[in-house]
Protein backbone atom coordinates (compact mmCIF):
# COMPACT_ATOMS: atom_id res chain seq x y z
CA UNK A 1 0.00 0.00 0.00
CA UNK A 2 1.34 3.41 -0.98
CA UNK A 3 1.77 6.18 1.56
CA UNK A 4 1.02 8.76 -1.13
CA UNK A 5 -2.11 10.75 -0.44
CA UNK A 6 -4.24 11.18 -3.55
CA UNK A 7 -5.21 14.81 -3.82
CA UNK A 8 -8.66 15.73 -5.04
CA UNK A 9 -8.32 18.52 -7.63
CA UNK A 10 -9.55 21.99 -6.80
CA UNK A 11 -11.34 23.82 -9.61
CA UNK A 12 -11.75 27.56 -9.09
CA UNK A 13 -14.63 29.28 -10.81
CA UNK A 14 -14.29 33.03 -11.01
CA UNK A 15 -17.16 35.34 -11.87
CA UNK A 16 -19.02 38.41 -10.73
CA UNK A 17 -21.27 39.09 -7.78
CA UNK A 18 -24.20 39.44 -10.18
CA UNK A 19 -25.60 37.24 -12.93
CA UNK A 20 -25.37 39.28 -16.11
CA UNK A 21 -27.90 37.21 -18.08
CA UNK A 22 -29.95 34.04 -18.26
CA UNK A 23 -27.15 32.57 -20.36
CA UNK A 24 -24.74 33.14 -17.48
CA UNK A 25 -27.12 31.34 -15.10
CA UNK A 26 -27.39 28.41 -17.52
CA UNK A 27 -23.59 28.18 -17.83
CA UNK A 28 -23.15 28.31 -14.04
CA UNK A 29 -25.69 25.57 -13.48
CA UNK A 30 -24.12 23.37 -16.17
CA UNK A 31 -20.55 23.82 -14.92
CA UNK A 32 -21.66 23.30 -11.30
CA UNK A 33 -23.37 20.00 -12.13
CA UNK A 34 -20.44 18.76 -14.26
CA UNK A 35 -17.94 19.49 -11.47
CA UNK A 36 -20.21 17.87 -8.86
CA UNK A 37 -20.22 14.63 -10.83
CA UNK A 38 -16.41 14.60 -10.99
CA UNK A 39 -14.09 13.99 -8.08
CA UNK A 40 -13.22 17.68 -7.65
CA UNK A 41 -13.64 20.44 -5.10
CA UNK A 42 -15.28 23.69 -6.23
CA UNK A 43 -13.55 26.90 -5.10
CA UNK A 44 -15.19 30.32 -5.45
CA UNK A 45 -15.11 33.71 -3.78
CA UNK A 46 -18.06 32.46 -1.71
CA UNK A 47 -20.47 35.29 -2.44
CA UNK A 48 -23.59 36.03 -4.48
CA UNK A 49 -24.15 36.03 -8.24
CA UNK A 50 -22.02 33.62 -10.28
CA UNK A 51 -20.46 32.26 -7.09
CA UNK A 52 -23.79 31.37 -5.48
CA UNK A 53 -25.37 30.04 -8.67
CA UNK A 54 -22.55 27.61 -9.36
CA UNK A 55 -22.22 26.40 -5.75
CA UNK A 56 -25.99 25.85 -5.55
CA UNK A 57 -25.90 23.73 -8.73
CA UNK A 58 -22.92 21.78 -7.35
CA UNK A 59 -24.50 21.10 -3.94
CA UNK A 60 -27.93 20.21 -5.33
CA UNK A 61 -26.68 17.92 -8.12
CA UNK A 62 -28.37 14.53 -7.62
CA UNK A 63 -25.35 12.72 -9.09
CA UNK A 64 -22.77 14.52 -6.94
CA UNK A 65 -19.80 12.45 -5.83
CA UNK A 66 -19.32 12.52 -2.04
CA UNK A 67 -15.61 13.37 -2.09
CA UNK A 68 -15.99 16.92 -3.44
CA UNK A 69 -16.91 20.03 -1.47
CA UNK A 70 -17.59 23.70 -2.06
CA UNK A 71 -14.93 26.04 -0.72
CA UNK A 72 -15.29 29.81 -0.42
CA UNK A 73 -12.56 32.38 0.12
CA UNK A 74 -14.56 34.85 2.19
CA UNK A 75 -13.68 38.57 2.25
CA UNK A 76 -13.66 40.60 5.44
CA UNK A 77 -15.91 43.61 5.90
CA UNK A 78 -12.68 45.55 6.35
CA UNK A 79 -9.03 44.85 6.99
CA UNK A 80 -9.53 46.34 10.47
CA UNK A 81 -12.30 43.80 11.22
CA UNK A 82 -11.04 40.51 9.75
CA UNK A 83 -13.46 38.26 11.65
CA UNK A 84 -16.57 39.90 10.20
CA UNK A 85 -17.38 38.71 6.68
CA UNK A 86 -18.50 41.14 4.02
CA UNK A 87 -22.29 41.41 3.82
CA UNK A 88 -23.74 38.61 1.68
CA UNK A 89 -20.83 36.25 2.34
CA UNK A 90 -20.63 33.30 2.55
CA UNK A 91 -23.53 32.19 0.40
CA UNK A 92 -25.61 29.32 1.87
CA UNK A 93 -24.02 26.69 -0.39
CA UNK A 94 -20.44 27.11 0.82
CA UNK A 95 -19.49 24.04 2.83
CA UNK A 96 -15.95 25.08 3.74
CA UNK A 97 -15.64 28.84 4.29
CA UNK A 98 -12.13 30.22 4.56
CA UNK A 99 -12.35 33.61 6.22
CA UNK A 100 -9.67 36.11 5.31
CA UNK A 101 -8.68 39.63 6.28
CA UNK A 102 -8.71 40.47 2.57
CA UNK A 103 -11.33 43.01 1.59
CA UNK A 104 -10.47 43.60 -2.07
CA UNK A 105 -11.84 41.34 -4.78
CA UNK A 106 -11.07 43.37 -7.91
CA UNK A 107 -7.74 41.69 -8.61
CA UNK A 108 -5.70 44.90 -8.62
CA UNK A 109 -4.98 45.32 -4.92
CA UNK A 110 -2.22 43.39 -3.17
CA UNK A 111 -4.80 42.04 -0.73
CA UNK A 112 -7.03 40.58 -3.45
CA UNK A 113 -8.71 37.27 -2.66
CA UNK A 114 -8.29 36.28 -6.28
CA UNK A 115 -4.61 35.66 -5.54
CA UNK A 116 -5.66 32.91 -3.14
CA UNK A 117 -8.21 31.48 -5.58
CA UNK A 118 -5.66 31.28 -8.39
CA UNK A 119 -2.82 29.87 -6.28
CA UNK A 120 -5.02 27.25 -4.59
CA UNK A 121 -6.57 25.92 -7.80
CA UNK A 122 -5.48 23.11 -10.06
CA UNK A 123 -7.73 24.47 -12.82
CA UNK A 124 -9.55 27.78 -13.32
CA UNK A 125 -12.82 28.54 -15.10
CA UNK A 126 -13.84 32.17 -15.67
CA UNK A 127 -17.49 33.02 -16.25
CA UNK A 128 -18.87 36.47 -17.00
CA UNK A 129 -20.65 38.65 -14.49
Amino acid sequence: MSNTLRKIPIVAVLGGATLSSGDTRTRCEYVGRILAMRKAHLLTGGGPGVMECITKAYVECPDRVPEGHTIGIIPAESIDDPKTPKSGYPNPYIEIPIFTHLASSDGTHFNSRNNINILAADAIIVLDG
